[in-house]
């Protein structure tokens, strides 16, 4: 998959809120930590919801990343997207749904398409977004949408706009046949493909190596981490992460400053004595 030697670990890291610091940086600390996973025999799966676009790009920057979960596991690909191992896409109807709903509600909406981010009209929303992800949104027609793959469909609106509409239940008269649905930040709330998560596209990259579940390190803040902690033998919140997302790892990171959380997981992962890898369970 990459010219690394062959991991007896996988650590699989989201990058908003984790990896990366409030800048969108990877700042010294968490540098070196990588350093020192792949010293213990990790393998790096850079494990996000963002485009497997953007996520090549960052990839390229970091020499430790063997492959890449991106879009919630929408697409699991190598370093450089150049060998794709599995794509899930919502059916178009459901695209159709989700796109109109979020459009009523007056959210920007935002679609992950094969071939890039799109959106069906401008509005400040959007912008925001491209702001937050540091990334480009294509505004297209409704035709687009129609035509191309699309791996998932966000909705954007501020944090208490958001929370607001959701306390109420405002998502409940959105039922696409066959999506799911979560808060992947707080001011995103999305749809993907039913039962397709960070833990199922990881799940692709272990099968790949022939590492077990149980021989898996997962680093994460957000609900859409919270199937990878489940899966994983290993998982750490980070400190910021909600209660009920920290309740659901193995540990919480120490507190102390945000950008290096992730560096502080990663020390309490790696005190723990390592153990012999374990089988791989047959598909």
């Amino acid at each position: 998959m990459h010219r690394l030697p062959a991991p007896r670990f996988l650590a699989a890291i989201d990058l908003d809120g984790t990896l990366f610091d409030h800048d969108g940086q990877v700042g010294a600390e968490n540098l070196a930590a990588l350093d020192r996973l792949v010293g213990r025999g990790y393998g790096v799966v850079l494990a996000s919801g963002r485009h497997p676009q953007n996520m090549a790009g960052i990839a390229a920057a970091l020499p430790h990343v063997r492959a890449i979960v991106a879009c919630q596991g929408g697409e699991v690909c190598d370093r450089t997207r150049g060998r794709i191992l599995a794509q899930h896409f919502m059916q178009a109807a459901d695209v159709a749904l989700v796109v109109a709903a979020g459009l009523s509600a007056g959210f920007g909406v935002v679609a992950y398409t094969e071939h890039g981010e799109h959106a069906p009209r401008e509005c400040p929303d959007v912008e925001r977004y491209r702001r937050i992800a540091k990334t480009v949104v294509e505004c297209v027609s409704p035709a687009v949408f129609a035509a191309e793959r699309v791996f998932k469909v966000m909705w954007i609106a501020e944090e208490a706009r958001l929370e607001a509409f959701l306390a109420a239940g405002g998502a409940a008269g959105c039922r696409p046949a066959a999506a799911d649905s979560v808060r992947s930040h707080r001011e995103v709330f999305e749809y993907g493909p039913r039962w397709v998560t960070k833990a199922t596209g990881t799940a692709v990259v272990a099968r790949e190596l022939g590492i077990a579940a149980a021989d898996v390190a997962a680093f994460g803040d957000a609900d859409n981490d919270v199937p990878l902690f489940t899966w994983a033998g290993f998982s750490a919140a980070m400190p910021h992460a909600r209660p009920e997302v920290r309740r659901r790892a193995t540990v919480t990171a120490p507190a102390g400053p945000a950008e290096s959380a992730f560096a502080r997981a990663v020390d309490l992962l790696l005190a723990t004595p390592s153990p012999a890898p374990a089988t791989p369970a047959r598909p």
